[in-house]
């Protein structure tokens, strides 16, 4: 998911960048909740995910709270309406905050489980 906003941003798809971003922060944290078989609703909510996170590991506690502001991502780009307009710093605040969500879940994963680095490279 964050390589696929990193190359619709690359290529001036600024918006559908940021539900990616949204999207690899979600997995990420429900990934996590797998790992420790806690269950989770059906949810967007990046709050709930990352509360229900930190509750497993308390040092997670200021990422999660962090990673809520992406959460509007999930919905608000992807109905019809006027095209979303970018604020100044926008993207690049909201990628920092899903390569941030990746990080802080696969610091914390045993080292044979982590994925493969996110650009493809080995």
């Amino acid at each position: 998911m964050i390589k696929c906003a990193k190359v619709l941003a690359s290529s001036g798809h600024g918006a559908n960048a940021l539900y990616h971003c949204e999207q690899a922060a979600e997995k990420a944290l429900k990934g996590f909740l797998t790992w420790h078989d806690q269950p989770f609703r059906k949810t967007h909510n990046l709050l709930e995910l990352g509360d229900a996170c930190a509750l497993i590991d308390p040092t997670f506690t200021a990422t999660a709270a962090s990673l809520h502001v992406l959460t509007d991502y999930a919905w608000k780009l992807r109905y019809p309406g006027d095209p979303y307009v970018l604020e100044e710093g926008e993207l690049a605040a909201m990628m920092a905050l899903a390569d941030t969500a990746l990080d802080e879940v696969q610091r914390r994963m045993p080292e044979q489980k982590t994925v493969s680095p996110r650009d493809g490279s080995e």
